[in-house]
C-alpha cells in the first residue's frame, strides 16, 4: 500500500515581511489508488485551496513469529520505503484543485462577479496579502497596558483604535 502525504492549504496565500508562508495549513496522509483516494479527489476542493506533495512512501508489511505465554504467534511488523515522486503522481494532485468550467446558476454568476469586483479593489494584483506583524507588536502591548490600568483583560474583539481611546480616558 503506498501512502502519500500532503501539505493542505486554505484560502489565499499569505505571508509575512520575510516572505514565509503563513496561510493556515496541515498535513493529511491518505492511501493512493484506493477508494480513500478517489473520495479525498472528489471532496478536498471544496475544504482545501491547494496541496502540495511532502512524502511518497510504499507500506511493507513483514511477519515474524514471537513467543507470546510459551505459544510462537505471528506478528506483523509496518515499516514505510521512501518512494521518488513522478511528474505523473504531481499533476494527478494538482489537478485535483483545477476550477471546471460548466455552466453557472444565476446565483453563482452573481457571487463571482461580486468576488471579481473585490479582487479589482484590493491593493494587490498577484494576490499575496502581507501580514503586518508591527501591528500585532502593537496591539500586544496595549493589551498589556490596558490590563496593568484596569485590572483585567480587555475584550478579544478590541482593536487598537478602541484600546487607545480607552488607555487615554
Amino acid at each position: 500500500m503506498n501512502i502519500l502525504t500532503l501539505r493542505l492549504y486554505r484560502g489565499k496565500e499569505t505571508y509575512n515581511k520575510e516572505g514565509k508562508l503563513t496561510s493556515p495549513n496541515q498535513l493529511y496522509k491518505v492511501s493512493h489508488n484506493t477508494f480513500d483516494w478517489e473520495a479525498f479527489k472528489k471532496t478536498i476542493a471544496f475544504t482545501f485551496s491547494r496541496a502540495e506533495i511532502v512524502e511518497f512512501n510504499e507500506q511493507v508489511v513483514k511477519i515474524e513469529e514471537e513467543e507470546v505465554l510459551g505459544k510462537k504467534v505471528p506478528v506483523a511488523r509496518y515499516s514505510y520505503v521512501k518512494i521518488e515522486v513522478t511528474e505523473e503522481l504531481k499533476k494527478e494532485v494538482s489537478d485535483i484543485f483545477k476550477k471546471i468550467d460548466k455552466e453557472l446558476t444565476p446565483d453563482q454568476k452573481k457571487i463571482a462577479d461580486l468576488e471579481k469586483k473585490i479582487e479589482s479593489l484590493l491593493p494587490s494584483s498577484n494576490k499575496k496579502v502581507v501580514v503586518n506583524e508591527s501591528t500585532d507588536a502593537e496591539l500586544k502591548t496595549l493589551r498589556a497596558a490596558y490590563e496593568v490600568k484596569f485590572g483585567k483583560k480587555a475584550h478579544h474583539m478590541k482593536t487598537i483604535k478602541g484600546l487607545k481611546e480607552e488607555l487615554s480616558k
